[in-house]
């Protein structure tokens, strides 16, 4: 949801210090959550609606964004930041995270023993440098939002496997069907053209997005134009110095 963009206060947040330096910014909202659940023919009530992962997200959704955006600014230099994926499981066409499903399942969780609840978003993320209390309270007002159950098999899938690949049906002949062959086609990173500038930054300290996944990418990008790939580290993540660093570098790497 493009409202993730905007939780911080101004002087911590992208798009606003972006506007305040001439950028023209457009926010997209993934398909799915509540500014993006219109469709030609579908219903967000029918499963066929669901049936997506970031598979079609890349492959459509995005490349839609950004031709809209260049209709309307005249074919212009486009520069994209991505941040993060939030989603979900269990069996259901759509998953919301706040419903009930997911309350009796986080219930029976928590009810294991050794498992502790107290601070599930730590757990799911590692821990927090730039959050307090009530940065927490307004995220969880916004935040996370629906997505395809299928989405968050296929990102499950990817880490089981540790493969980058399309979703895989499982069944050979879906498959088949599919990809016109037995397994789902993998992602080559490395066909990424070499000349494409890219930014990326990461901490020491991050669960999701950790040292070792940013190294597998990074080998995947070790042909890329030297002065194309711009790498940003830190092991301590737990200051608030570098949230602000990484903002005003991000800035920097884009008025460049």
């Amino acid at each position: 949801d493009g409202r993730t963009w905007l939780l911080n206060s101004p002087e911590q947040n992208l798009p606003l210090i972006l506007a305040d330096n001439d950028f023209d910014v457009w926010i997209a909202n993934t398909r799915g959550t509540t500014f993006s659940r219109r469709h030609t023919s579908l219903d967000p009530s029918q499963p066929l609606y669901w049936n997506w992962s970031w598979d079609e997200l890349v492959s459509y959704d995005l490349p839609a964004v950004f031709d809209y955006v260049s209709s309307q600014t005249g074919g212009q230099k486009i520069h994209y930041v991505g941040h993060s994926l939030l989603s979900r499981i269990l069996g259901l066409s759509e998953f919301i995270p706040k419903g009930l499903p997911v309350q009796l399942f986080l219930r029976e969780l928590c009810a294991e023993p050794g498992v502790d609840c107290n601070d599930l978003f730590t757990a799911i993320t590692g821990l927090n440098c730039c959050l307090n209390s009530s940065a927490l309270d307004l995220f969880f007002m916004n935040e996370p939002l629906s997505t395809s159950t299928k989405n968050l098999v296929h990102l499950a899938q990817i880490v089981r496997s540790a493969v980058l690949a399309k979703f895989n049906y499982v069944r050979a002949d879906y498959n088949i069907q599919h990809y016109g062959e037995r397994f789902p086609p993998i992602y080559n990173l490395s066909n990424i053209p070499h000349n494409l500038p890219l930014f990326l930054s990461y901490g020491g300290q991050d669960a999701l997005s950790d040292v070792l996944d940013v190294t597998t990418l990074l080998d995947y990008l070790k042909l890329h134009d030297v002065d194309k790939l711009s790498v940003q580290f830190s092991q301590l993540v737990g200051i608030e110095s570098y949230k602000k660093e990484k903002t005003c570098h991000v800035l920097t790497r884009l008025l460049a």
